[in-house]
């Protein structure tokens, strides 16, 4: 994602401030239907991934759309999960 530095510090705020609701959220949908993921090739690390990092491609094309400079992101269908390289973590800038 090619944002300038104010888009960037957007993202982060957005990102930071919504991840409060979207962690537990996903958590409670992986519970609910993990053998479905698991059978699916999905594992809860890439689901979360998965989740955070379609979050940021709505973010980057709504929001922060007027910030974004040059090739816009693509969301990752859930077909294609298992491709998912993507992992949260504490120090993640995005």
């Amino acid at each position: 994602m090619n944002l300038g530095i104010f888009g960037m510090l957007c993202l982060l705020c957005i990102r930071g401030l919504a991840l409060w609701v979207i962690i537990p959220t996903t958590f409670v949908v992986w519970l609910l239907a993990c053998y479905w993921f698991v059978r699916r090739g999905a594992s809860m690390g890439r689901f979360f991934g998965w989740v955070d990092f379609n979050f940021m491609v709505f973010i980057t094309l709504t929001i922060l759309r007027p910030f974004s400079e040059g090739a816009l992101p693509v969301r990752v269908p859930f077909h294609r999960i298992r491709s998912v390289t993507h992992r949260m973590s504490l120090m993640d800038p995005s």
